[in-house]
């Protein structure tokens, strides 16, 4: 009965015995993490002294430029572009449509993917009417509600 009783005490004390290399590895690996981070700290900070004092000597020394935040107002991304095949089946169906989507209200891709016989999907359509935009083919005649760019034909 009392070998039942000790049995959980030495399982623990074992598990203590297989865990305590392991956690000395740790120790090891974490402080040679701390001495290697202190070198790079000190490299770098030598690496800046370095470059201030070339660049007072040397004009034509250009440091290397960071890259920081892109400024307000410009793309970090291409924009869209519709395919030509795409433009040129979207510049046929409003030569065949001229009269209808002329009339004064103005076209929004909404507008336009609520039509039957509009072959495009409007994400696809917002890309084409910016694209024919671009090409002056449509202008932008207003904003409507929400946001909604409203195209008329040029």
């Amino acid at each position: 009965m009392t070998e039942d009783l000790l049995e959980p005490l030495v399982i623990a004390d074992e598990l203590h015995g297989l865990a305590a290399p392991i956690r000395e590895r740790l120790e090891r690996v974490e402080q040679e993490l701390a001495t290697a981070l202190a070198v790079v700290d000190g490299l770098r900070a030598g690496r800046a002294q370095l470059r201030k004092a070339l660049a007072a000597v040397d004009p034509t020394f250009e440091p290397e430029s960071r890259s920081g935040p892109k400024s307000n107002g410009k793309r970090t991304t291409p924009k869209l572009a519709a395919s030509e095949g795409a433009i040129a089946r979207a510049m046929d169906y409003f030569e065949a449509n001229r009269a209808e989507l002329s009339n004064g209200n103005g076209m929004t891709s909404g507008s336009l993917n609520r039509r039957a016989d509009w072959p495009f999907s409007e994400s696809y359509t917002k890309v084409i009417l910016d694209t024919l935009h671009d090409r002056g083919v449509v202008r932008l005649d207003r904003k409507g509600r929400g946001g909604a760019h409203i195209f008329v034909l040029v």
